[in-house]
């Protein structure tokens, strides 16, 4: 995907993110399972054309009897991350699947 420079703040919050996701992948999701795999993946995303955002997706396959009450972690997922970059995001659970997807303005980012 994308290789954009992060601003500081963009790079604070999007590893937040990613931590929390990592963490709850060995705990409960794909990294758990010997043979677990997770896809993330990062483009440009078409906005307005003077100011497109980059989306951040990460991917997993995940077992049964995953936890789906709100916690910490889906807290700073789909509020405080986004909210401090004045994005968006959602968080998909089914039975065998987690996505999280990240939109960042233009403003957090440059491409090079």
């Amino acid at each position: 995907g994308e290789n954009p420079y992060l601003n500081p703040n963009a790079a604070l919050h999007i590893g937040l993110a990613m931590h929390e996701l990592a963490v709850n992948s060995v705990s409960y999701g794909a990294l758990s399972q010997p043979d677990g795999r997770i896809r993330v993946s990062a483009r440009i995303a078409a906005g307005s054309e003077t100011s497109p955002g980059l989306l951040l997706i990460w991917t997993e396959r995940i077992g049964a009897g995953r936890r789906t009450e709100n916690r910490f972690g889906s807290v700073a997922l789909e509020r405080v991350v986004p909210t401090s970059l004045n994005g968006s995001a959602s968080l998909d659970i089914d039975d065998d699947r987690l996505e999280y997807r990240l939109t960042i303005p233009r403003g957090n980012f440059e491409i090079e």
